[in-house]
């Protein structure tokens, strides 16, 4: 197996985990979107384009999408409907005045993902330069 690949599998699962410890994967939309893709160079971890405010947080001022936050209010919540709409006005209301914080430890979902997960892509590249290393012994020794 391509170890970058598999580097990518394990940051998927560790911020898939992470998030779900956290609860910050209401809707399941953040946490099914994050997919790889391997490069010449290393792998590329992609997710929905309000990743970072869920890792991250949200500043004051900043006017979030009303339709995702319908979608959070009634899987956080359980409240649908005109009210559910009316909540998540008034949580965007909030967001744009105070902004959001990330998580209470203030670490976020990626740095706690990285934490967890950072043995397991050590080995993982131990293993790439490892196995580089036979390769070029064998193809000297040939």
């Amino acid at each position: 197996m391509d170890r970058r690949r598999r580097i990518g599998e394990i940051l998927v699962e560790g911020t898939r985990a992470t998030m779900e410890t956290l609860g910050r994967n209401a809707t399941g939309k953040a946490s099914d979107s994050l997919r790889i893709e391997v490069v010449p160079d290393g792998v590329n971890v992609y997710g929905v384009d309000y990743f970072k405010e869920i890792d991250e947080g949200t500043p004051p001022g900043t006017v979030v999408d009303l339709s995702n936050l319908v979608e959070w209010v009634a899987a956080k919540l359980g409240q649908r409907g005109r009210r559910g709409v009316r909540i998540a006005y008034a949580v965007r209301r909030n967001i744009e005045e105070r902004g959001a914080p990330k998580d209470q430890s203030k670490l976020g979902v990626l740095s706690k993902t990285f934490q967890a997960v950072r043995r397991d892509i050590e080995d993982q590249i131990d293993l790439q330069a490892s196995e580089i290393l036979t390769n070029n012994i064998s193809k000297a020794l040939a």
